[in-house]
């Protein structure tokens, strides 16, 4: 992973990897390449990794990697993130997790876990500590349960506050010793004691399986204790003999050593769970029904065991599928809520949630997991979160703004006086927002008309279901409309008149729809009643929208405990965010007298889960109308109130309003809920959401001229509907209403106050509009983003996503998972599992874009990759080569080392420039094969270049093997020696391609005349062939060097010059000689051929002999004679020939593979005397001078 400075003894390591010997893998720095793991992080080893508990993301109690034989436990290094930090580099921003928006928050089942303390003195001087995600409270001795409570919650790790510093709910709760059955009593008490207490905490603001509690830095007295208590209960039902066994599984689901048979006993249960990794002693069990087996025929065994360790809850799991006429089940205090990133609603940005269109904050789940509703009526959701297409194919999550369809309830009175004629309600599209005269309207064929009904001022739309409710006499109805939203589709859809879907007791009035996809028990539709024949008042009503609920909520409307009459009821509307009912109540509705009122009921006491259900609402009257002065009594400043419409964006409502005996005393009147001098309180800031108001503020008379003829006033204003599309913050466009006298529907804009008609009509009273939260007309919508399936009405418009896509619209992309290079090894020793461009990069999420790629951290990038030519085509060739270079396939960073011989200079241009291009560059040699690390065991050699493969790896990899296929290093070219065609005295070895990247070249090697003192002798050995039988006649043969080999030879015609020629165009040897090779003897059956190596010094493989028959014998043959020693066939004192680079008599430069040799050194012939091998092993020098060198 480096280069050696021969001039310092250093390395000079790889971008990316770090140590004195280049032998660790750095951390990345993150995209500000400073800081390691960009300064949000801390950097370990995965041995470091395997040791550490951090209560988070480090959560191993054991440490068997550090003995594992596992060669990266030192050697890679990661990071671990900070908490609200995540991705490799740690530069990503997390966002919030909570439960998904479509949870049922009461089947949800919050975390539970036990804490044990006893002290000596249980003072304020006891303390302890308790980690939670690597955050740390101190706990004394004499705290209460409600104090240990708030201690956690004051942890940056707790999810307990919200935008705004806004408390969410009691996130935790303790209780000493449980919260049952009255935790009232239990908050207050003492967690620890002299005897010892068991305090239950319960985390109710916390999805999912949360990580453990840690005790600490215990201090509390010599006979004393503080620890966490993990309870689990094993239950066994058996409907005959049970047979079988199973297995329990501890931490990261290792599984335990022994199983448990179904009848084994106590003993069985505790040595089976203290087999689990961390766990020892402090185990109990007991058998809670009296039973001394796990199960027993016929009948129900429950198990309780009991575990004491400092951290809790030790996750265990279960095994069970080899089990007959026997169920088992385990039941732990594991959090088992999910948990999603921005709680499903939306897509994670810069760690901020971005939530889907109409998705906003909802106390008790999270981030987008609310549907933020700006207006009250609220015609529901219909459509999934997508993406418009549009020409230039931009994303949005809102229609376009004149994308509005009206509704209307209206009388001709041409055809006779009123209410004779029928009412009728008419679709009509707006072409523009206003539109500039009355003639963009388009009326269609009347609808849903009621012969002899009396027009009344219910309409309310559920677009989710395409669904329209209109009230007519006494009786409501509930009709479909059709997709395509034309004139003769909704003709045919009004050809039946539908059944009623409720009936009143007095004429309908108004009504308004509750359609919140998360409160499906709260999904009524709300209507006013006019009184009765006989009634001295009107009803409010409801009915479920499954038709199976009726709810008369006049008798349960309270006012300060007392019931609360409704004279005269009229508009209605809900207040979904605070979970509010509003009703105008109208008065004794004669003369001008001011009794009207505006009345405001709490929703959120309804029970439906109570026998009966209960239904108690208390009522607040909102009696400040006057302009800021309160009145006395229930009587406010309302003479005649009819419509009502909340805009929850900016927390008002609208009222109209008029005197019955006064013409032209019309007004439009708005109202703010929410003081707004009080938003500069904190404290009132942090209960913004649980803020009831008791009154109205800035009371403002908005309108009494319609504005569009001089001096016309406002006869007889009715409904009214809040344009809900925001043009500025805490602003909406404006609002539509009726005036039935005035036969016109209008538009005031909130911005400039300007009144525009929308529709001349007879006498309009409802009024409904859809605004264009449905597929826009003659634009291609693509729900979920064409990434995944829109689940419908049915489950809220939810997104289920395409693999490879995530978010509320489907739009995130996920990108392939890979063997991580770095993480937390599990307690048996193993690590290495599957993760996102295999924790080693980040994923490119771009919306939508194709194709997904990890973006790989710069030291696992090939330095160049690029098809090269032959060697031969390569010359005067041009090689192009682009940038950015991005590891493995684009997906997965699977890659590590990797590159190719090309001139050092472009590689180090490479490596500084991430866009450099080259072109016109001239290659001549191949410097090595990129090969992974399965491949380059099945290539290696032995010490003398000989084949030597071995097996790396198990498909696919696992275990020690994890990097097999992930790391790939360079296996360099060994040139041919040079001479070619020359031969004789003008071979040398050329330069062997050596380095990490094969971008270094060896030098010549020869032998050091100082230590053989010119007494070398080159390697030689002996062939031996021996007379062929009858059955060897036959046989052929070939020879091997180093992995190059001969022809194949006949052994019974080759000739001494055959075998000498064959070696000879052997591309690994050099200068070979062979004696005797005379062409006119026989190899076999003739003198032993003596093979002598001019140029492979050293200790060199035996040639290799591939044949037919076993005629053939290779052995060396000593050149090592003594001056003593007798029959010597060589003079005495001769020695091997060492291989010494640069013969130890020069310095490498490994740039261009040339020695540069000491003074008086120049190139030998490998045996003391001049040659050609460019190795310094010639002295020419004076003979004091190589004295000294000696």
């Amino acid at each position: 992973m480096g280069t050696c400075d021969r001039a310092t003894g250093k390395c000079a390591c790889r971008a990316g990897w770090e140590g004195a010997a280049c032998e660790r893998l750095a951390c990345p720095t993150g995209p500000t390449g400073t800081a390691a793991c960009s300064g949000h992080g801390q950097c370990i080893s995965m041995l470091q990794a395997d040791t550490m508990n951090d209560g988070w993301q480090l959560n191993t109690t054991t440490s068997p990697y550090s003995s594992g034989g596992h060669w990266e436990a030192s050697k890679i290094y990661g990071c671990v993130c900070d908490l609200g930090f995540g991705g490799y580099d740690c530069s990503e921003r997390l966002c919030e997790r909570g439960m998904p928006f479509d949870t049922d928050i009461a089947a949800t089942k919050p975390e539970v876990a036990r804490l044990y303390c006893k002290c000596d003195t249980c003072s304020q001087a006891g303390t302890f500590r308790l980690k939670f995600r690597g955050m740390r409270a101190v706990i004394t001795a004499d705290m209460t349960a409600t104090q240990l409570a708030a201690a956690l919650m004051a942890l940056r790790s707790v999810r307990s506050t919200k935008l705004g510093g806004e408390i969410d709910r009691e996130v935790i709760t303790a209780c000493a010793p449980t919260c049952s059955p009255d935790p009232s009593v239990s908050t207050g008490a003492h967690i620890c004691s002299t005897s010892g207490t068991t305090t239950t905490i319960n985390f109710n603001g916390e999805p999912g399986d949360v990580p453990a509690l840690t005790v600490e830095s215990v201090s509390l007295g010599t006979n004393s204790a503080a620890t966490m208590v993990t309870q689990l209960v094993l239950t066994c039902s058996a409907t005959a003999t049970p047979t079988g066994a199973f297995v329990l599984t501890g931490s990261r689901g290792v599984p335990a050593t022994m199983a448990v048979d179904v009848l084994g006993s106590e003993d069985d249960v505790r040595v089976a769970v203290r087999s689990l990794p961390g766990l020892s002693s402090a185990t109990t069990v007991v058998f809670n029904s009296g039973h001394t087996t796990v199960c027993v025929a016929s009948a129900t065994v429950t198990t309780t065991v009991t575990i004491t360790l400092a951290y809790g809850n030790y996750p265990i799991g279960l095994i069970s599928n080899t089990l007959t006429g026997t169920t088992i089940t385990l039941a732990s205090s594991d959090g088992a809520t999910p948990s999603l990133e921005c709680c499903g609603g939306g897509d994670c940005a810069g760690g901020q949630c971005s939530c889907a269109d109409g998705r906003g904050y909802l106390a008790g789940y999270g981030q987008c997991a609310g549907l933020f509703v700006r207006q009250s009526p609220w015609n529901g959701q219909e459509k999934c979160p997508g993406v418009l297409l549009s020409p230039r194919n931009f994303n949005v999550t809102a229609m376009p703004t004149n994308e509005l369809h009206f509704y209307w309830s209206d009388d001709d009175p041409s055809a006779g006086p009123i209410p004779s004629p029928p009412g009728k309600t008419f679709y009509w599209n707006k072409a523009s927002d206003p539109p500039a005269t009355a003639t963009n309207s388009k009326p269609f064929s009347p609808s849903f008309a009621v012969t002899g009904a009396v027009v009344t001022n219910a309409i309310a739309l559920d677009m989710g279901a395409r669904q329209i409710y209109w009230g007519s006499g006494t009786k409501i109805y509930r009709s479909s409309l059709p997709r395509d939203m034309t004139a003769s589709a909704l003709s045919t859809a009004a050809a039946t008149l539908p059944a009623s879907f409720a009936d009143a007791a007095g004429t309908v009035q108004y009504m308004a729809l509750d359609l919140r996809p998360d409160k499906p028990d709260k999904q009524f539709a709300y209507w006013t009643e006019a009184a009765a024949s006989g009634a001295a008042a009107g009803s409010v009503m409801r009915k479920s929208l499954d038709a199976s609920t009726v709810h008369d909520l006049g008798a349960a409307m309270k006012l300060g405990g007392a019931a609360l009459t409704v004279v005269s009821p009229a508009g209605i509307a809900i207040d979904f965010n605070s979970d509010a009912l509003y009703v105008l109540d109208r008065g004794a509705l004669a003369g001008s007298t001011l009794d009207g009122c505006l009345i405001r009921c709490d929703l959120s006491t309804y029970d439906p889960s109570a026998t009966p259900p209960s239904l108690n609402l208390p009522c607040t009257v909102l009696i400040d109308v006057s302009g800021g002065t309160a009145a006395s009594g229930i009587a406010g400043a309302l003479r005649e109130p009819q419509g009502l419409v909340l805009d929850l964006a900016s927390d008002r409502v609208w009222i109209t309003d008029r005197d019955p005996n006064v013409p032209g005393s019309g007004v439009v009147i708005r109202a703010s809920l929410i003081d707004i001098s009080k938003f500069r309180d904190a404290t009132f800031l942090a209960n913004y959401h649980t803020y009831t108001p008791t009154t109205v503020y800035e009371v403002t008379e908005v309108l009494r001229y319609s504005n569009i003829t001089a001096g016309t006033k406002l006869q007889d204003p009715q409904s009214i509907i809040v344009d809900p599309r925001p043009v500025a913050a805490g602003k909406t466009a404006g609002i539509y209403f009726t005036d039935t006298s005035l036969g016109n529907v209008y538009h005031y804009d909130t911005a400039t106050a300007a009144v525009t008609l929308v529709k001349d009509l007879w006498q309009p009273r409802a009024l409904a509009i859809d605004f264009g939260q449905g597929p826009p007309e003659g634009i291609q919508y693509l729900d979920c983003s064409g990434h995944g399936t829109c689940d419908g009405y049915a489950s809220n418009f939810k997104c289920t996503c395409s693999d490879g896509w995530s978010g509320a619209a489907c739009s995130t992309a996920t990108c392939p998972y890979g063997t991580a290079w770095f993480d937390e090894p599990r307690e048996d020793g193993t690590a290495h599992y599957p993760a996102e461009c295999s924790n080693m990069g980040a994923c490119n999420r771009a919306t939508g874009q194709e194709p997904r790629a990890s973006v790989c951290r710069a030291p696992l990038d090939p330095l160049v990759v690029v098809q090269l030519p032959s060697p031969a085509e390569a010359t005067n060739s041009n090689v192009v080569l682009n940038a950015p270079l991005i590891a493995g396939d684009g997906q997965s960073c699977v890659l590590a080392v990797a590159s190719i011989g090309l001139p050092q200079l472009i590689m180090l241009a490479a490596r500084q420039h991430r866009n450099f291009m080259v072109s016109h560059v001239t290659v001549t040699e191949h410097a090595g094969r990129c090969m992974t690390m399965r491949e380059l065991a099945l290539a290696r050699t032995d010490q003398y270049l000989d084949p030597a493969s071995v097996v790396y790896g198990a498909l696919p990899p696992s275990g020690k093997a994890w990097d097999t296929d992930k790391i790939q290093g360079c296996l360099c070219d060994a040139p041919p020696y040079w001479g070619g065609a020359y031969k004789g005295p003008s071979y040398h070895n050329a330069s062997d391609w050596t380095g990490f990247d094969c971008m270094q070249r060896a030098c010549p090697v020869g032998d050091n005349p100082n230590f053989s003192r010119g007494n070398a002798w080159p390697p030689v050995q002996q062939l031996s062939c021996g007379a062929l039988s009858d059955a060897t006649a036959a046989a052929t043969f070939a020879l091997s060097f180093r992995q190059a080999t001969t022809s194949t030879l006949q052994a019974s015609t080759a000739t001494q010059a055959d075998v000498a020629a064959a070696l000879s165009v052997l591309s690994t040897l050099g200068d070979v000689i062979v004696s005797p090779s005379s062409s006119a003897v026989q190899f076999c059956g003739g003198t032993a051929l003596a093979v002598t190596f001019r140029t492979e010094l050293g200790t060199i493989p035996l040639l290799r002999v591939t044949q037919s028959s076993p005629v053939i014998t290779v052995q060396p043959v000593d050149v090592t004679r003594s001056c003593t020693s007798s029959g010597a066939t060589q003079p005495c004192g001769r020695v091997p020939a060492q291989a010494l680079e640069c013969s130890g008599q020069g310095i490498c430069d490994r740039s261009t593979g040339t020695c540069t040799c000491f003074p008086g050194w120049t190139s030998s012939d490998g045996f003391g005397g001049l040659g050609h091998r460019r190795d310094c092993g010639y002295y020419v020098g004076q003979a004091a001078a190589r004295t000294k060198k000696k």
